[in-house]
């Protein structure tokens, strides 16, 4: 199906000490990151087989490990619904936000398998301070400004929750 979609990144890739001899192994780790655990699962069985393949047409060995990581997560919706209400009643509209679906791998989804769930981002830039850079850079900082906002919501959420 075109509308799914799985991202497999190569985020390492490790081979040889010198730019003249072709080196006898190479390492590559990544990650397969999808919307659904079944569009995962495919990605992983494509992987196999092209691996397969590489073996038979160069004539090598390949050792494939993929770890299980993480399960896909999806926000259910009534509790999205409900964080976004109670998220822009309190901040204001101005300043909560509906982000599109990503493939970000995320240990929450475990809860999610088990309870309706959601997540909720909290921004934590700053650009006047010149704090823009995202989770992943080496240069990653936070406003904790945004702490005291955290606390506020995440109190807020849980009371109207529990009432």
């Amino acid at each position: 199906n075109p509308t799914d979609a799985a991202v497999i990144t190569v985020g390492k890739f490790t081979a040889g000490d010198s730019s003249n001899v072709i080196p006898e192994y190479a390492e590559l780790e990544g990650t397969i990151r999808a919307f659904s655990n079944p569009v995962r699962d495919q990605a992983k069985e494509r992987i196999q087989q092209i691996t397969e393949g590489i073996e038979q047409t160069f004539q090598i060995k390949c050792d494939l490990e993929i770890f299980k990581g993480y399960p896909a997560f999806q926000n259910d919706k009534e509790v999205s619904d409900f964080l976004l209400k109670t998220s822009s009643e309190l901040l204001g509209n101005d300043r909560v936000h509906l982000l599109p679906p990503t493939t970000g791998a995320e240990d929450f989804a475990y809860y999610a398998q088990e309870r309706p769930s959601a997540i909720i981002k909290l921004g934590c830039g700053n650009e006047a301070e010149n704090i823009v850079h995202s989770v992943h850079s080496p240069f990653f900082d936070i406003d904790e400004e945004v702490l005291v906002v955290g606390v506020r919501l995440f109190s807020e959420v849980v009371r109207r929750y529990l009432r």
